[in-house]
């Protein structure tokens, strides 16, 4: 049992259903990327938006207090 499954907003670009998925399944995440816009280009792009839709409505963000940090910037200030 791999456990429930969650949206990861933190590491995503849009929603992070992508980044959900990908963490779900033990996936990289540019890999579930590519599956979703090459479904959505090769005919399926009415059920990807469909469903991308829904699982942003019916999935939680991650609850998880030690989340890995992302490759997103910080500012850090200064202590003087």
């Amino acid at each position: 049992m791999r456990g429930t499954l969650y949206r990861d907003p933190d590491n995503g670009r849009i929603a992070g259903v992508c980044a959900g998925l990908a963490n779900h399944f033990g996936m990289e995440t540019w890999l579930v990327r590519i599956l979703t816009v090459s479904a959505f280009l090769l005919g399926f792009g009415f059920f990807v938006v469909v469903a991308y839709i829904a699982a942003v409505l019916i999935l939680d963000k991650n609850p998880r207090k030690n989340k890995k940090p992302s490759n997103r910037p910080t500012l850090r200030q200064s202590t003087k």
